[in-house]
């Protein structure tokens, strides 16, 4: 007797993540131009793919990923979406099936305020270079204690003492002067017969001469 074979069929299902790569490569597409085009990040896809479905976030945000990809592959995207986990979820039975919020994003608010002091930090050093500079550009203090006025003499040496700004240079007829450590000096100036021109100029590095001019008679 012969025996009887019975053919059995076979049913092989295509998978939700062979599906969604086959279609791609139709459109001969690779994961970086989809990734651009969806506005889908590619690790997403590539988990898709890979029917990696765990890497989604969890729930409505993850089904409208699937769907959105499914569109965008010209595929029935509830075909896809019956072949993936998300088909057994029932949103109204599960109250936590919109996205976890990541724990990054409670660092937002003390972000903006990390953000905030930075910007006051440099507002500040700005303010204060500013300030620096404009004191560095202010004419030096230049008092005379003497002599007093224009006077007459008749030795050929009179001593001219002050004070300016310690950090300032001064000159006498061109002559630098020694600065004591509050700013005061003190030097002796040789005269000749006749109008003797005194010039004593202060300046600091950045700032402008201050100047004061004195005439001494010579008898």
């Amino acid at each position: 007797m012969t025996p009887v074979f019975t053919q059995k069929k076979i049913n092989i299902e295509e998978k939700a993540g062979e599906r969604l790569r086959q279609a791609r490569n139709s459109l001969h597409l690779n994961l970086k131009q989809a990734a651009y085009k969806t506005g889908i990040k590619q690790d997403y896809l590539i988990a898709m793919e890979n029917e990696n479905f765990s890497v989604l976030p969890s729930g409505l945000y993850g089904k409208n990923f699937i769907k959105k990809y499914a569109q965008f592959l010209q595929i029935d995207p509830e075909e896809i979406l019956n072949k993936t986990p998300f088909a057994l979820e029932n949103p109204q039975n599960n109250p936590f099936s919109k996205k976890q919020i990541k724990r990054k994003n409670f660092l937002v608010f003390p972000k903006i305020i990390r953000n905030i002091l930075l910007v006051l930090i440099i507002l500040a050093f700005f303010s204060y270079l500013s300030f620096y500079l404009l004191k560095a550009r202010e004419m030096p203090e230049l008092v005379i204690h003497e002599p007093k006025d224009n006077i007459t003499i008749e030795k050929q040496k009179i001593n001219i003492s002050g004070k300016t700004d310690p950090s300032a240079k001064l000159t006498i007829n061109g002559k630098t002067i020694f600065l004591e450590n509050n700013g005061n000096f003190s030097t002796g100036i040789d005269l000749k017969q006749g109008i003797n021109e005194i010039v004593i100029i202060s300046q600091k590095k950045y700032s402008q001469e201050n100047i004061i001019e004195k005439q001494i008679l010579v008898e």
